[in-house]
């Protein structure tokens, strides 16, 4: 049979960890040829060689051009010789590789440059896999990992940065219209992309879409555990008794990246002027006893990223129907935007 190459781009917290769970029980019971995490509680299983993780925590993450164009061969190859065995087994090449979609951290590249750089290396005969859930949801989680990588706000902050950042954090990723746009003008015509939009409760079903196209059999999935909301509130407190709490971004001069919007009857004043402070090392601590406060609010209540998010669902949906080249699977794609 012809070999499929198919590649899992994302999103974070979008069941990926079942995903790949499931692809390494495939490539056990040699059903297929997988590139990337297994889980496992033994660390040196996680990929199948250095080089494999590099390429995909590293190659589409964080590594500058310079380095990036000094290893391009090696990863080449390595992606060149996962190809000869799928053909020489016939077997279908799954690569998995959640992040690439999403610049989930501050310091990772871009969405756009990453999409690139995987266009650059695969084949463009190729099917791309990316998963939305719901977008409430989706937001909770990325609160959760930031205050996992020391985040010291409560989320009405967090709410307030992700629509303050919007045009250089992770929100891009969570907005179908404007992901299909990134990966229509990075990848090939000759690549496909199915989006699977799913609500918050994983079961097989979800990943029996995902693998959908691939001719595969027997059920395994994992499920994810997090903290709670309430628990990652008690977390961020903790985070903030540190010296210096951090922010999403943690510049140094974010009184020069919003200095036209320093005005006392914009919304996000006091915000703006708590982090500006925070960030020139200015009053910290009185900044922490007066913002700080115990203010948790899971909501979009009021929120700026609430109605931006409302004024996005029409332009997603259209869209959708306007681009021919994306095959989008069954399903309710109002799961996306459940409460917006």
């Amino acid at each position: 049979m012809a070999t499929s190459i198919v590649v899992h781009l994302g999103n974070p917290k979008s069941y990926s960890t079942s995903i790949q769970h499931c692809a390494s029980k495939y490539e056990l019971s040699e059903q297929l040829i997988y590139s990337g995490f297994r889980p496992n509680a033994d660390h040196k299983s996680w990929y199948k060689s250095e080089l494999e993780s590099k390429l995909l925590n590293v190659g589409l993450r964080y590594q500058n051009r310079f380095h990036f164009n000094e290893m391009f061969q090696q990863y080449q190859d390595y992606v060149g010789s996962q190809l000869v065995l799928a053909e020489q087994q016939q077997l279908d090449y799954f690569v998995s590789s959640e992040n690439i979609a999403m610049k989930g951290l501050t310091n990772e590249l871009d969405a756009y440059e990453k999409l690139r750089r995987l266009n650059s290396l695969f084949p463009e005969r190729k099917k791309c896999v990316l998963i939305f859930r719901n977008i409430k949801r989706a937001v909770y989680s990325m609160y959760k990992e930031y205050v996992n990588h020391g985040y010291s706000f409560n989320f009405k902050c967090f709410l307030n940065e992700v629509y303050m950042y919007r045009e250089f954090n992770f929100l891009d990723a969570l907005l179908p219209n404007v992901m299909l746009k990134q990966i229509a003008e990075t990848q090939s015509d000759k690549t496909t992309i199915e989006f699977v939009f799913t609500n918050n409760v994983p079961n097989y079903t979800l990943l029996k879409k995902s693998f959908s196209f691939l001719d595969l059999q027997g059920e395994s999935h994992r499920k994810n555990t997090s903290e709670s909301m309430q628990v990652c509130e008690v977390i961020s407190k903790q985070n903030a008794k540190n010296s210096i709490g951090l922010s999403m971004l943690g510049m140094s001069e974010t009184h020069r990246l919003f200095w036209h919007e320093l005005d006392k009857d914009n919304d996000f004043y006091w915000f703006k002027r708590r982090v500006i402070k925070q960030n020139i090392k200015v009053g910290i601590q009185s900044v922490y006893k007066s913002n700080n406060k115990n203010h948790f609010d899971e909501h979009f209540y009021n929120s700026a990223l609430y109605e931006y998010l409302k004024a996005n669902k029409q332009a997603m949906l259209h869209n959708l129907e306007k681009v021919d080249q994306v095959l989008v699977t069954r399903g309710d794609i109002e799961d996306v935007w459940q409460g917006i």
